[in-house]
């Protein structure tokens, strides 16, 4: 089995304006779900990061 994470706060300015909160999303997060997947028998994880507020450009 395996699953994937994206979960983050993909803003720079908001992550200066509240490390903590930031930090919370994104490493205690990340934790939370390599423990879950880990507890369930995933045999791997995939990450994704994104960085900035600009959407991606459409198709």
């Amino acid at each position: 089995m395996r699953t994937a994470s994206s979960a983050a706060i993909p803003s720079v300015p908001r992550s200066v304006k509240n490390p903590l909160a930031s930090n919370e999303a994104n490493v205690t997060g990340t934790v939370s779900v390599l423990v879950a997947a880990k507890d369930c028998g995933v045999s791997a994880v995939v990450a994704a990061s994104v960085y900035g507020d600009t959407p991606l450009p459409g198709p």
